[in-house]
């Protein structure tokens, strides 16, 4: 469980920068994008190698090729599997927030198949809880660890979609004729999140 907790902190760290660095790179990236409707890559990088802005703007500039030959939205056949691979995990992540969205959370902590506790979180924030009369101090504590968990895990699957989709209307700007903003804003906070987590392993390893 403190992995798991540790995994969710490190992404709501990561999911706080995102808002500014898509600012930053829409402010940077459109100049380059007014010049070449093929995004050729510019005497200078725009973005560091390897960055997440860098893998954006290039996947921004195999849609406007797309875009501008007149052909369907397939970013080419080097790019689909990874393309058809984002755009599935935005659906699913679409999927969840809906199913969760009659309740806020539904925690329940069972013992050998019998019901110890069950809380259920609403929008509100009004809280709901059942005990078994019989369910011990440490076996209260355990399920208030994972309604915690949970809490904060809904907290930040909710702000990954906010980010996504405040992200792809950030991106509509330089790319007003393509639909596929939301997929590319996820591919990019992905990005980010994999990056706050591979921080996070080398602060560890030191």
């Amino acid at each position: 469980m403190d992995q798991a907790r540790a995994q969710v902190d490190a992404a709501q760290r990561a999911l706080a920068q995102v808002p500014a660095r898509f600012d930053e790179f829409v402010k940077r990236a459109g100049p380059s994008v007014r010049e070449s409707v093929s995004f050729a890559a510019p005497s200078k990088p725009v973005f560091a190698s390897g960055s997440p802005e860098a893998e954006l703007f290039a996947l921004m500039g195999e849609a406007e090729k797309a875009q501008s030959a007149q052909v369907s939205f397939g970013i080419g056949e080097a790019a689909s599997e990874a393309w058809e691979s984002a755009r599935a995990e935005f659906n699913k992540l679409a999927e969840q927030v809906n199913r969760e969205f009659l309740h806020f959370a539904w925690v329940e902590t069972t013992q050998g198949g019998r019901l110890l506790a069950r809380t259920i979180v609403g929008w509100s924030g009004d809280a709901n809880s059942v005990w078994h009369p019989d369910v011990t101090p440490e076996q209260t504590r355990a399920h208030g660890q994972s309604l915690n968990l949970v809490l904060n895990t809904r907290l930040a699957r909710l702000r990954l979609f906010t980010s996504v989709a405040t992200g792809a209307a950030k991106l509509s700007v330089l790319l007003t004729a393509t639909p596929a903003g939301a997929v590319m804003a996820w591919k990019y906070v992905q990005q980010v999140l994999a990056q706050g987590r591979e921080s996070q392993n080398s602060s560890k390893q030191t």
